[in-house]
């Protein structure tokens, strides 16, 4: 059985209990504002972070093009280099320089390499018809 006190608890000026058991101490902060706050923090730094990886594939697609313009454009340059130089003046100019005298082969001395698989398919037949 709990005995009652006989002798008053100690008071402070203002008429407040003076015990520290029973005094709260710190600054009490509401748990749903720690949660909101929490909840808001994590958004707004995943929102950033987005942002930030967007934004860095955003650099590596621009210069991603940039390059493939370039690699265009020198591919363009190659080709026409490569025209001019296998035109019919430019190998005849070719060949006088490294004096070669070369000519078209006669037809007889033209090899023809078949496929294989379309000889086989035919029976060992040309497209005309005629064994081969």
């Amino acid at each position: 059985m709990a005995t009652k006190r006989k002798t008053p608890r100690k008071t402070n000026r203002r008429g407040k209990n003076r015990s520290r058991k029973l005094q709260s101490q710190g600054f009490l902060f509401p748990t749903r504002m720690a949660g909101f706050l929490a909840l808001a923090s994590v958004v707004s730094l995943s929102y950033l972070w987005i942002c930030s990886d967007n934004e860095a594939l955003a650099n590596e697609i621009r210069t991603g093009g940039h390059e493939l313009e370039q690699l265009r454009t020198r591919v363009g340059q190659e080709e026409a280099r490569w025209t001019s130089m296998t035109s019919l003046e430019n190998l005849r100019r070719a060949l006088a320089k490294h004096e070669l005298s070369m000519a078209f082969p006669n037809p007889d001395q033209v090899v023809h390499v078949r496929d294989f698989g379309l000889w086989k398919d035919t029976g060992g037949r040309d497209l005309y018809g005629q064994l081969g």
